[in-house]
């Protein structure tokens, strides 16, 4: 971690005598317990600047070495973390890891050997990133799972590069044989308006992600963490408001109504959640009248404002007060 510059950059590695190192810029700390024997090892380095030998080296809850540095320690933040290999790139580890943990606090011996041999059963405060690698088909076909999920409370989640993800080398394998510890899972649902998680009892309005953690809810004993994925979709009830002359087709029910009233639909929307349409209808008549007129010379209708010189039978097109056709009729005879 840290950068390349000088005292910028710490490496936690296997070097000389196949054993654990811990180097700050060519200066380090080197155990002598070997470490390539091809079997599991849980490996640690502590660091507590408050004791003389601020620098432990545990090889399976074993203190393989402790000393000082003669160069201060500072990681700096140009480059991230990078697990399995040096923030040069100029050296890549040869071989499996699994169980990444990263506090910021300094761990006793006894709390080393208390958790060495089992996924955690928790997620402490103190633990700052936790990889446990459990992903993917071991040595099979696994394009695409280049995700490794972050289980400590930051949620740093990390990336692979340059893995094959195929095959027994540059992929996901088998890991360490630990006991199982604290275990997550996702639920993704939608509801509509408001949904009762039956994990936590709680009722959500919002769409969002939400976790809960259920302590020693699981088989190992350990706690379960559980998040709901959820989506809340909401339908309104509606009203349309309509005034219409003789009739109105309405699309929602597909129903032609010819006088006033108030229809209610239960619908439901594209989500699956259920509202109300009202129609709020007013349905006003047209109407049509006719009158005779007999009259000398001329005559002048005032229906349109028309002036006539000769017999015949006239019409207009007039409106009434609710605005709906109004056909008026003359039958006039001029002598």
């Amino acid at each position: 971690m840290g950068s390349s510059n000088n005292q910028r950059k710490i490496y936690f590695c296997v070097l000389w005598a196949d054993a654990i190192r811990l180097e700050v810029s060519g200066n380090g700390l080197s155990g002598t317990i070997p470490v390539n024997d091809g079997q599991w090892h849980h490996v640690a380095v502590v660091y507590d600047p408050t004791l003389t030998n601020y620098i432990k080296l545990y090889v399976d809850g074993v203190l393989d070495v402790e000393g000082t540095l003669t160069v201060s320690l500072d990681t700096g933040s140009a480059i991230n973390m990078r697990i399995g290999q040096r923030v040069d790139a100029a050296k890549l580890f040869d071989g499996k890891i699994d169980e990444v943990r990263v506090w910021n606090t300094a761990k006793s011996q006894s709390e080393i050997q208390a958790s060495m041999n089992g996924e955690l059963c928790s997620i402490p405060a103190d633990l700052k990133a936790y990889y446990r690698f459990n992903n993917g088909v071991a040595d099979g076909t696994n394009k695409g799972l280049n995700t490794v999920s972050d289980l400590s409370g930051t949620s740093t989640n990390a990336n692979l590069v340059n893995f094959a993800l195929s095959g027994t080398s540059s992929n996901w394998t088998t890991g360490a044989n630990l006991a199982g510890g604290f275990t997550t899972s996702t639920t993704t649902d939608n509801a509509c308006n408001s949904y009762t998680w039956t994990a936590d009892g709680m009722t959500y309005t919002n769409t969002g992600i939400y976790t809960t953690t259920l302590v020693g809810g699981n088989s190992n004993n350990c706690d379960s963490i559980a998040t709901l994925d959820l989506t809340i979709n909401t339908a309104s009830d509606q009203t349309t408001t309509v005034v219409e002359c003789d009739s109105f087709f309405w699309s929602v029910n597909g129903t032609t109504y010819t006088s006033s009233a108030s229809v209610v639909e239960a619908l439901m929307s594209p989500q699956g959640c259920a509202y109300n349409h009202t129609l709020d209808l007013t349905v006003n008549s047209s109407s049509s009248s006719s009158s005779t007129v007999g009259e000398c010379g001329s005559y002048f209708w005032d229906a349109n404002g028309a002036t006539y010189g000769s017999t015949g039978i006239y019409t207009a097109n007039l409106s009434t007060v609710n605005g709906c056709d109004s056909l008026v009729t003359l039958d006039l005879t001029i002598t």
